[in-house]
């Protein structure tokens, strides 16, 4: 069939013919081009921009990237930049004041700085007494304290400073029960060939002068004046022990009593102490005394166990704080007798600790300038100490740890505050003159 007859077969496709052959030649030519233009334009945009890939035959497949836009989308675009523009100028215009802004603040913060480094030059350094409170003012201090009769003892040009230089000074051993107080003892008398003052005077004092002597064993030599005891360092300030240079160390559980020794001296006392915690330290004591025989005043019950200990009157309660605040046994202690403490330990106690026992032995030493003549003796000693009790270990969450912990709170926060001391006290300068 031709091509006119085809047309001629469709009403509607006549029409069409019609339609266009009606069309101005003009028109008609012009129009071809422009398609003409625009599918040779397609065609070149296409194959500049062409997309290959490989399949696994090796044949190449081609995809065109790009299609053309109508003349709706271009205008569309030309919109859409426009309005992109405007945002992006008001953005900038945001940005630009919100720089200035930060940089603003930024100028008046490091002004701020400078400031304060200029008038920390001419400030005061911190004074201890911005940590402590002044404990001379504790008579007036009623309503915090608890005690009106509490009178805290004046330590103050009898124990000096432990940072102060080593110059007319008495080293004075603060010996607590189960703390590792003996085995320091030993190791200092019997491997350093140190004078001490300390229980093993007992026997002597009805002597009427002060000697030295020598235990049976004829190495460690001794004071014949026991100032573990009240009655022992009235005799020891009779005799004037610390005028006499025949002890290096005084050794005594009672501090508030000792630093009366140095009363009207030209000496202080520099104080040195190993410390243990109260819960252990209370485990260990209720072991000991078990050990004691019946007819001992201290000793326990015999059925008496760790539980019934913890909740008897046979446990000793805040010793330390008690100590070092100078109060009785029946004495409510209090937070500003906490403070105290601390504020003692602190300034006039270089700390040793029990679990770091051969540390604290260095660090004392180093201290003093005390040598050890057998390094042999003193392992023994310490081998020693680690050996001769086995304390049972609490847990924190064991109902008798709650119970100690609880009636000890003051010794356990003064105990932890010498923890801190002791990490202190590392590089503490060691100070001859």
């Amino acid at each position: 069939m031709s091509s006119e007859n085809a047309l001629a077969g469709s009403s509607g496709a006549k029409a069409c013919v019609v339609g266009w052959e009606d069309w101005d030649e003009d028109q008609r030519r012009a129009l071809a081009a422009s398609h003409k233009r625009t599918i040779g334009s397609l065609e070149e945009d296409t194959e500049a921009q062409m997309k290959f890939s490989s399949r696994g035959d090796g044949v190449a497949i081609t995809t065109p990237i790009t299609t053309l836009q109508s003349e709706s989308q271009l205008s569309n675009q030309g919109k859409s930049t426009e309005e992109t523009e405007e945002v992006e100028a008001k953005r900038s215009k945001f940005l630009s004041r919100k720089f200035l802004a930060v940089a603003l603040v930024g100028v008046l913060a490091v002004a701020g700085i400078a400031a304060l480094a200029s008038m920390s030059a001419w400030l005061p350094s911190p004074d201890p007494q911005f940590m402590f409170p002044d404990f001379s003012l504790a008579g007036t201090m009623m309503g915090y304290s608890g005690h009106s009769q509490w009178v805290p003892p004046h330590y103050g040009g009898l124990f000096s400073d432990i940072n102060h230089p080593l110059e007319n000074v008495q080293p004075v051993l603060w010996t607590m029960p189960r703390s590792g107080s003996l085995c320091l003892m030993d190791i200092l008398s019997y491997c350093g060939k140190l004078v001490l003052s300390n229980g093993a005077a007992r026997g002597h004092e009805q002597e009427d002068s002060l000697t030295i002597f020598t235990q049976s064993d004829s190495i460690g030599h001794f004071a014949n004046v026991d100032t573990t005891t009240l009655a022992g360092l009235e005799r020891a300030h009779r005799l004037n022990l610390i005028d006499s240079d025949l002890v290096n160390i005084v050794a005594t559980p009672h501090l508030p009593e000792a630093s009366l020794l140095f009363e009207h001296k030209a000496k202080t006392g520099r104080i040195f102490a190993i410390f243990r915690d109260p819960v252990q330290r209370a485990v260990s004591d209720y072991l000991f005394l078990r050990t004691l025989h019946s007819g001992d005043a201290l000793g326990l019950p015999p059925s008496m166990t760790l539980s019934q200990f913890v909740e008897s009157d046979y446990l000793l309660t805040n010793v330390l704080t008690k100590t070092l605040a100078n109060l009785t046994d029946d004495t409510i202690v209090t937070e500003l007798h906490v403070m105290f403490a601390k504020q003692v330990i602190h300034e006039k106690i270089l700390v040793g600790l029990a679990d770091n026992f051969e540390e604290s032995l260095n660090r004392f030493l180093a201290y003093y300038g005390w040598v050890l003549h057998d390094s042999v003796c003193a392992a023994n000693f310490i081998l020693a100490r680690d050996t001769r009790e086995s304390t049972r270990v609490l847990e924190d969450h064991e109902e008798e740890s709650r119970t100690l912990s609880d009636r000890n709170w003051a010794d356990v926060e003064v105990y932890e505050f010498a923890k801190l001391v002791f990490s202190g006290q590392n590089h503490i300068d060691i100070l001859s003159v």
